[in-house]
């Protein structure tokens, strides 16, 4: 297929939501899970994630990821499971070699967490999300969407299993997002209008809460802030990036070469050596201590981009060093 994003939106494998928790809920339903069964997921991930694993009853197990983001250990060392999550971190194809040959051993399903790699493609040219039994996509972390994610069921056999496409009635999780999109895209002075109101934005919150940056909210491991409606017109706003697609991974590619320049310049390199061919880049990971990542947030704000440590970590593994080094410069 030549345009993702027409695809999605036609394909009967495709279920809509708001948020990419109630994707993986739907996942995990198709797989099986039940009260009491065991999912294993990456130690670097998002605490969000855990809330769609405890909403239906099942328990999270983990396995240790390396400096390049795979998988530190053998699969044969990790622990049985009823479903494995492989994460494409960033919009970079992860390496599902370990990810088969535990699903061989264990029967375990693969659920391919492609929240970051909408528009990406593996060395081969397949589409990232579709490369295995289930795949999972975050749209509103590509596009400039208040909302919107997916389920794509990739197996034949689980489609008569995949419920109903629900109503599109939401309001949008963050509808700061698609205003950041307008304002930015004003003629000459978009780029400073949106960075004044970030810097103001950022200055009061700071003042009332003694953080410039939003807290990380503990809750979301336990609940889902938010409606699995998508917003009532997602699919529009999805279609009129249909008619963008190649120059939005021109966009993303073009971005993460200028941000590598002057990244380099202060001895900040990226977590991955090289960009692939076939990769849009979510955004520019990056490891540095708070210090350096302030100097490149100084020097990219010009390209009206911002950045932010990642991810929120699961309480189990956020006192782990080797994972709270890794920021991401945001490429929306």
């Amino acid at each position: 297929m030549d345009n993702i994003i027409e695809w999605t939106l036609s394909t009967s494998r495709a279920r809509f939501f708001s948020l990419a928790r109630y994707g993986m809920i739907e996942a995990f339903k198709l797989s099986d899970v039940k009260e009491g069964d065991c999912v294993l997921i990456p130690e670097f991930i998002c605490r969000d994630i855990v809330a769609s694993i405890r909403t239906i009853g099942a328990r999270v197990l983990f396995y240790s990821t390396g400096k390049d983001l795979s998988p530190l250990d053998s699969s044969e060392k990790w622990p049985k499971a009823k479903v494995v999550l492989a994460t494409n971190y960033f919009g970079f194809p992860q390496d599902l070699k370990p990810f088969k040959e535990y699903a061989i051993r264990t029967g375990a399903v693969i659920v391919e967490d492609n929240a970051h790699g909408f528009l990406s493609k593996d060395e081969s040219g397949n589409w990232l999300g579709l490369r295995t039994d289930i795949g999972i996509f975050s749209y509103r972390k590509t596009l400039c969407l208040s909302d919107g994610a997916s389920i794509v069921v990739n197996k034949t056999q689980l489609l008569p299993f995949l419920e109903k496409q629900v109503s599109s009635i939401g309001a949008g999780y963050s509808p700061r997002v698609r205003l950041k999109y307008l304002i930015k895209n004003i003629p000459i002075l978009g780029l400073s209008l949106w960075l004044s109101i970030t810097l103001l934005t950022r200055f009061i919150r700071k003042l009332k809460t003694g953080h410039s940056l939003p807290i990380p909210d503990p809750s979301h491991e336990v609940s889902i802030p938010y409606i699995k409606n998508p917003h009532k017109i997602f699919s529009k706003n999805m279609q009129k990036y249909a008619k963008n697609e190649k120059n939005e991974i021109k966009r993303r590619r073009d971005l993460y070469y200028k941000v590598t320049v002057m990244a380099q310049k202060l001895n900040i390199h990226s977590v991955f050596p090289q960009l692939p061919i076939n990769t849009a880049p979510y955004g520019f990971p990056f490891r540095a201590n708070e210090q350096s990542a302030k100097l490149l947030a100084k020097k990219i704000r010009w390209l009206g981009l911002d950045l932010f440590k990642w991810p929120d970590l699961p309480n189990e593994v956020a006192m782990k060093e080797e994972y709270n080094d890794i920021w991401i410069v945001n490429f929306l």
